[in-house]
């Protein structure tokens, strides 16, 4: 989380404007070839929320159907 906290810092100085975006309730249960856990939130997304709104940052959380549309 320390680290985190620092990358946020670099980038209040910067030009950016970030937006992070967080898997929803319904997320897929196979993401770039890997089995991922659907039946829970990690532990660790509710407190990036919290310190991501703290710097007054972007964060979305979205829907199954929006990952399709998304190019990475």
């Amino acid at each position: 989380m320390e680290i985190f906290f620092f990358k946020l810092c670099r980038l209040l100085g910067s030009l950016v404007i970030p937006i992070f975006v967080f898997d929803g309730q319904d997320r897929p249960s196979d993401k770039r070839g890997k089995k991922k856990n659907t039946q829970r939130i990690p532990s660790w997304v509710p407190p990036c929320k919290e310190i991501i709104e703290a710097f007054g940052f972007y964060s979305h959380q979205v829907r199954v159907q929006d990952h399709r549309g998304y190019l990475f």
